[in-house]
């Protein structure tokens, strides 16, 4: 749609409503916002009374469940934490004994 003059732009003897630049810019915004959605916008005119239609994909997208993950992860952690305190338990312990 090329806009002039703050309206958009018509061929002689068209009977298309002129609309200003910033509903026009703010419309193109809203395809673009929606269409990231995976959804459609569409303009319907019925008799007159002009609405504009929103279609949006439904359903939750996919969670993946990684309490699994993160449990595995801890007790990971637990162990390597523990083997480290010990290992540093033991070398104080080497270098306090009596040569």
């Amino acid at each position: 749609m090329a806009l002039t003059g703050g309206a958009p732009a018509q061929a002689a003897g068209t009977e298309t409503p002129k609309r200003p630049v910033g509903e026009a810019i703010g419309l193109q915004l809203a395809e673009h916002i929606i269409s990231l959605h995976g959804g459609q916008l569409r303009e319907e005119d019925e008799g007159g009374l002009h609405t504009f239609v929103i279609d949006l994909p439904t359903g939750a997208p996919h969670q993946f469940d990684s309490s699994q993950l993160d449990i595995a992860q801890a007790q990971q952690y637990a162990k390597d934490l523990a083997a480290l305190m010990a290992r540093a338990r033991d070398r104080k312990a080497q270098a306090n004994k009596p040569a």
